[in-house]
């Protein structure tokens, strides 16, 4: 704190004449008011002076700042707009279709049927022949890019992932494009594209590469994450042979290319054994998560209606660790049926608490693995997609190249 509170007397040092008061507040109590405050009432009261703005676009006072006010990113059929929401269900920032352009209005339709992973303050979203990456905290398009589709052999709208890249302050996309489905919806063949937004070297430029070709990876809701720089995807089982259930693909943003072998999960780390015909009949499910800068597995086991969480220590030596292990709540027929109806975990407070989704109750809960005990945040009915805003509204992103 007392870094923090020097941190803001140097920002907000202002020369007032002795013989009047402005009503002036020193610069700690000043730093410990702005951070009561929410998002949306900091970006207008930036206008102030330029001390205030100084302030609050300060890296160590934003970051202090998205601790105290996490948000949630949310979507659903209902309304068909980016809501940006805190855990209490107000919403803070709103993105509608009627904000963009008519070529991207279209790129609405879907959002409510899958969740969407932000990377910072971005947000991707794909259309048949284009997709677009929006800043949520702007509301306006960071890039727009025309997709060229790669003839009959991959029809279908691809999948897109946001990375950045923190050593070249560079924005990449990863387009996973799929082949003709099976009639069990998986699909056989894979091939990938990566488009560079910009970064110090300025210009967008695409590469297109193949995708890991002994594995098809999943990129079904919440069977992929983006942690560090690096995007985590569990393999398509039915499509893959001879894998693990637990196994994940990575994909690097930095060396835009497929690490070679695939990254043992913690339970085949750890040789245990995993009964795959409980995989396959659901009632064991495996889903990955990014929480506090780690890669976590999220290993369901519906028949002990409980839920553990192992933290990717360390990518080169595959070390996890059981952080967490949750006994979800009533009601219990309903985990056994349908898998959303277990919370997915959204992220970890500072007082150790973990934000979970229940999709099909469409409630935000808490679980504190002290207690073992659970409370609801909120019902929000309107959203059927839920995740959290990994960035912040008080900054935008740079040096994204439009095109």
């Amino acid at each position: 704190m007392a870094a923090a509170t020097a941190a803001a007397a140097a920002l907000c040092k202002i020369d007032v004449p002795p013989v009047a008061n402005y009503g002036v507040l020193p610069p700690d109590m000043l730093y410990d008011i702005m951070l009561l405050l929410s998002a949306d009432v900091l970006c207008r009261l930036r206008l102030v002076c330029k001390q205030w703005r100084s302030l609050t676009s300060d890296s160590l006072f934003i970051k202090a700042h998205a601790s105290r006010h996490p948000l949630l990113v949310a979507t659903g059929n209902r309304t068909n707009e980016i809501h940006v929401v805190d855990f209490a269900g107000n919403i803070v920032r709103k993105i509608r279709p009627s904000q963009l352009t008519g070529n991207l209005q279209r790129l609405f339709d879907s959002l409510g049927s899958r969740d969407h992973k932000t990377q910072l303050d971005l947000f991707c979203v794909e259309a048949p022949h284009s997709f677009a990456v929006l800043n949520l905290a702007t509301g306006t398009v960071a890039a727009n890019v025309l997709i060229e589709r790669w003839g009959q052999k991959y029809p279908y709208v691809p999948t897109s992932f946001v990375g950045y890249v923190s050593s070249t302050r560079e924005y990449k996309v990863l387009l996973i494009y799929h082949q003709n489905f099976s009639q069990y919806g998986r699909c056989h063949a894979q091939a990938c594209e990566v488009i560079a937004l910009g970064g110090r070297e300025k210009g967008a430029r695409t590469r297109r590469l193949m995708c890991n070709g002994s594995v098809v990876v999943d990129t079904r809701s919440r069977h992929a994450a983006v942690v560090r720089g690096v995007a985590y995807f569990l393999v398509d089982l039915i499509a893959s042979a001879n894998v693990r259930p637990d196994s994940i693909a990575c994909f690097d943003f930095t060396t835009e290319a497929w690490r070679p072998e695939l990254l043992p999960g913690p339970l085949s780390i750890r040789n245990l054994a995993i009964d795959e015909a409980t995989v396959h009949n659901g009632t064991r499910a495996f889903r990955l998560a990014a929480l506090g800068g780690y890669l976590v597995t999220v290993d369901y086991n519906l028949l002990n209606r409980s839920t553990d969480l192992w933290f990717l220590e360390n990518l080169d030596t595959s070390l996890w660790t059981k952080r967490y292990s949750i006994r979800d709540p009533p009601p219990w027929d309903l985990c056994l049926f349908y898998l959303n109806g277990v919370s997915f975990p959204l992220e970890v407070l500072d007082d150790g608490r973990i934000i979970v989704w229940a999709e099909y109750g469409q409630v935000l809960r808490a679980y504190d693995p002290q207690k073992g005990t659970w409370d609801d945040f909120s019902m929000m009915k309107d959203y059927n997609a839920m995740g959290m805003l990994q960035g912040s509204l008080l900054c935008s992103v740079r040096e994204v190249i439009c095109n």
